[in-house]
């Protein structure tokens, strides 16, 4: 028969576990943060820095409408308020450049 004192400590370490358990799946569903600018809603994620710090990152977040058709080589034109939320949890496609070395468009 195991002593009483092993029983109790057996019962704490099985609640301690359980509960560290539990705390580290409600962290983990922690929703991404949501921020409101001039044009809408932005939802980012959560990120851990190298030093291990949680920020808020918001990435591919336009400043102006794209430079395309009779907007081309002109000055940047006001965005337009979007409807809904914007998914800024990744980077945009970056803009295509000319690699003189390779010569090629990447």
């Amino acid at each position: 028969m195991r002593s009483r004192p092993f029983c109790i400590f057996l019962n704490m370490a099985l609640r301690l576990f359980l509960f560290l358990i539990v705390a580290g799946f409600v962290a983990s569903q922690a929703p991404n943060p949501t921020v409101r600018v001039a044009h809408g809603l932005l939802q980012g994620a959560w990120k851990v820095s190298t030093k291990g710090r949680s920020y808020a990152s918001f990435q591919g977040i336009p400043y102006a409408r794209p430079p395309i058709g009779k907007y081309r080589f002109r000055e940047p034109q006001q965005l337009k308020p979007w409807l809904g939320v914007w998914d800024a949890t990744k980077p945009l496609p970056a803009c295509l450049q000319y690699d003189p070395f390779i010569k090629k468009i990447t």
